[in-house]
């Protein structure tokens, strides 16, 4: 299912998100501890800073752009089996696999 995101005003970007699955919800511990450890070198606290980023982002287009920036910032290549494995996990949050 294809959902278009093109809110108007604060109230619709507020009814979007709250009509979007929380991301911590979506990945599973096991992957959890993977992104900590391959994507964030072990640092939770960056790992929960970019979920809880991740959830404030009403579209695919944002998401991607920031997980962009996450992967370069800390040279993870944005096709490794665990980058690709969160891109797939929050790219399902907008549309529905």
């Amino acid at each position: 299912m294809h959902t278009d995101f093109h809110p108007t005003n604060k109230e619709s970007i507020n009814e979007i998100l709250l009509q979007l699955a929380d991301i911590n919800q979506l990945i599973s511990i096991k992957d959890k501890k993977n992104f900590i450890k391959n994507i964030f070198y072990g640092n939770a606290e960056d790992y929960q800073r970019t979920i809880n980023l991740l959830n404030l982002m009403n579209s695919w287009n944002l998401a991607h752009i920031l997980l962009c920036h996450v992967f370069s910032k800390r040279n993870i290549n944005e096709y490794s089996k665990h980058a690709i494995k969160l891109s797939t996990i929050v790219f399902s949050r907008y549309y529905h696999l």
